[in-house]
């Protein structure tokens, strides 16, 4: 058990006045993890998780369509795996973050805004015609937003 000295009592010194320096320092007061994250709490993290968030949905509306489509059901188990399995393969070759190939910005918001695509084709495919659009729209703008502010900047 760790004891703690007492704190010295000076009358001079009340609470109230010591609340104005108090404040300056938990403003200033920063913790090593939030000071290597710029991008904590801000808009272009949002947009990174939104942007993940969208990208897990696209498998799952994959997996969806390979089980709703008709067929027997080995067509069906295999098209719920394979769907996912190679639109993950692509991802994880060419537009993973990490990814040492991975494609110059115009190229991979591209090739992102076709497989999103696709998924919605093959949503209107397999559903009803809205929620595709629904999904194409949110989807969309939301990988769009993201890429742009990840896009590099440019020199002036």
């Amino acid at each position: 058990m760790r004891v703690v000295p007492p704190v010295p009592q000076d009358e001079s010194i009340t609470p109230v006045a010591m609340l104005p320096n108090e404040a300056a320092v938990a403003e200033t007061r920063q913790t090593a993890a939030m000071a290597g994250d710029e991008r904590r709490g801000s808009a272009p993290g949002v947009l990174e998780a939104g942007a993940f968030v969208v990208e897990v949905m696209m498998l799952a509306a994959l997996v969806y369509v390979g089980v709703v489509l008709p067929g027997s059901v080995v067509g069906q188990v295999v098209l719920a795996v394979g769907l996912p399995v190679v639109v993950a393969v692509v991802w994880g070759r060419w537009l993973a973050p990490r990814e040492p190939r991975r494609l110059p910005y115009r190229r991979g918001l591209a090739l992102k805004i076709v497989l999103f695509a696709m998924t919605s084709v093959l949503l209107a495919w397999a559903g009803p015609l809205v929620p595709a659009i629904v999904f194409f729209v949110v989807t969309e703008g939301i990988v769009v937003a993201a890429e742009r502010g990840r896009k590099p900047s440019e020199p002036t």
